[in-house]
């Protein structure tokens, strides 16, 4: 095997291993509802994050491989103290309804005083912007490790002084599949648990960093894994759903009506929402958008996700071409995952092989000198 087919069968295992662990999914595709995916933070994916800051914003934000979040001069911003934060937000929403984590590592903490206040990884039910979203994280600062819930007293009281964050470090908040509660991890090491009382497992995930005019510098973090989602459970399917005017997607309410009864009434974002585990059957999805409703009927069946589209305004967008949705689900077939995750390591090991050990190469002999040609024709004739 010569260098380059080595370095083909390389390049060929790789990408088969990396849609066997992360799936399609992994290439920025609306919808992550039960996914698996790690940002290597090489840009700022606008197709995944949605970006809030303070209104009076000092810092800097940028990737090149790494998360950075840059203040490099004392924030003058609001209150008394003068602080100012950043959050990074899902655009989608993902689904833990079967277990999953999240993970993210702080890998140096420099420039400034060095120090960031509080640094957040969390989960959240509502956009960063609803009134009525619910959100918990995991915090990391200098006085006391916490997890700390939006809505409820559990949280510690937050305290002004020696509040920063410590590095290197890292960050994780995981969903038990027997009991469905929320760990929390600092540092590898069990922080405590909450009993998750939310309505739905479908979720957006956030980090946040705040700094103050005392504490403030460049945090970095890095790795950062959504590992979500599974088959839902037998006999129930998954439904959801997203909006357009004049063909842009739209943020709406919406809510359905079927076997599983009337749900309740959501905002679904531009991304779209899904409704999870619901009782097979038909149903029917009613949205609102700027006064004008729209109603669309599907059917769930088990296993698999019902869409309903609903155009408010304008024509409906162009669909999407049925092999390419054959594609998806196909890349996304657990079996066929195991099959790419199999045969990816196998031509991964022989280019590698190919590669550090290539094969010698044959060449044709030689014709023979005048020497022997003129000892063949003596022996020949005696």
């Amino acid at each position: 095997m010569n260098r380059s087919t080595g370095a083909a069968l390389l390049f060929v295992g790789c990408i088969l291993i990396y849609l066997s662990v992360f799936g399609i999914t992994g290439f920025g595709f609306r919808f992550a509802l039960g996914s698996s995916f790690t940002d290597t933070f090489n840009t700022i994916d606008t197709t995944r994050w949605t970006i809030f800051k303070d209104p009076i914003y000092s810092g800097q934000l940028y990737a090149d491989g790494v998360l950075h979040f840059d203040w490099s001069s004392k924030p003058t911003g609001q209150g008394t103290e003068g602080w100012e934060s950043v959050t990074f937000f899902s655009i989608a929403m993902y689904d833990f309804s079967q277990s999953g984590s999240l993970t993210v590592d702080i890998v140096s903490m420099t420039g400034g005083t060095g120090k960031i206040r509080v640094f957040d990884l969390g989960l959240s039910d509502g956009g960063w912007e609803s009134s009525t979203a619910r959100r918990i994280c995991v915090r990391k600062n200098g006085r006391a490790n916490y997890y700390c819930i939006s809505d409820s007293s559990k949280s510690p009281a937050e305290f002004n002084t020696q509040a920063f964050v410590k590095y290197p470090g890292s960050l994780k908040i995981e969903v038990d599949k027997t009991t469905g509660k929320l760990i929390f991890y600092v540092d590898g090491a069990k922080l405590g648990d909450y009993a998750n009382t939310w309505s739905t497992s479908q979720l957006y995930v956030y980090m946040r960093a705040v700094v103050d005019w005392t504490y403030y510098g460049h945090l970095t973090v890095d790795n950062y894994q959504v590992v979500a989602g599974s088959a839902p459970p037998p006999g129930t399917g998954n439904l959801q759903v997203i909006g357009y005017a004049d063909q842009t997607a739209v943020q709406f309410s919406a809510y359905y009506v079927g076997p599983s009864g009337q749900g309740p009434t959501v905002t679904v974002p531009a991304s779209g929402y899904t409704w999870s585990n619901l009782a097979t059957g038909t149903y029917t999805v009613y949205g609102t958008y700027n006064s004008i409703q729209k109603n669309q009927q599907v059917t769930v069946v088990a296993g698999q996700t019902a869409s309903a589209t609903l155009t408010f305004a304008g024509t409906p967008p162009q669909e999407t071409p049925d092999f390419l949705k054959w594609i998806k689900d196909l890349l996304n077939n657990a079996t066929v995952k195991s099959l790419m995750l199999i045969g990816g390591i196998g031509m991964a090991g022989l280019g590698l092989i190919g590669l550090i050990i290539p094969s010698k190469k044959s060449y044709p002999s030689p014709p023979p000198s005048y020497y022997q040609h003129t000892l063949f024709l003596l022996n020949r004739h005696g």
